[in-house]
């Protein structure tokens, strides 16, 4: 599936990235509009990629492999050995990501207070 245009700041992933990767990103983009993509890496040597995120203030990042689907990593800078949630679907990655993403952002703003 192509992107539709709204991935605009995911361009570098259009043409060589997997499919549900490309997925992943036009969720994401629903979900939440103002994430902004740092860095993008792989294909790896075992054909892992990892996007870092930048969004509401946090810098998560994302594992996906064809194998077992998306690792989610976060709220970041420095991220967990293991991901907090593997899902194998984007669009529940993508969800998910959002509802953790908001759930750090409550969190954060309830310590700072």
């Amino acid at each position: 599936m192509p992107f539709d245009g709204t991935e605009t700041l995911f361009s570098d992933l259009h043409g060589h990235a997997p499919l549900p990767l490309v997925e992943f990103v036009r969720h994401l983009n629903r979900h939440l509009p103002g994430a902004r993509l740092l860095e993008t890496d792989g294909p790896g040597r075992t054909g892992g990629w990892w996007l870092d995120l930048a969004v509401a203030g946090l810098t998560p990042a994302v594992e996906w492999r064809e194998a077992t689907g998306f690792g989610l990593y976060g709220p970041g800078p420095t991220l967990p050995e293991r991901p907090v949630a593997q899902l194998t679907y984007p669009a529940d990655a993508a969800a998910r990501l959002a509802r953790f993403v908001n759930a750090w952002s409550e969190t954060r703003g309830a310590e700072a207070a």
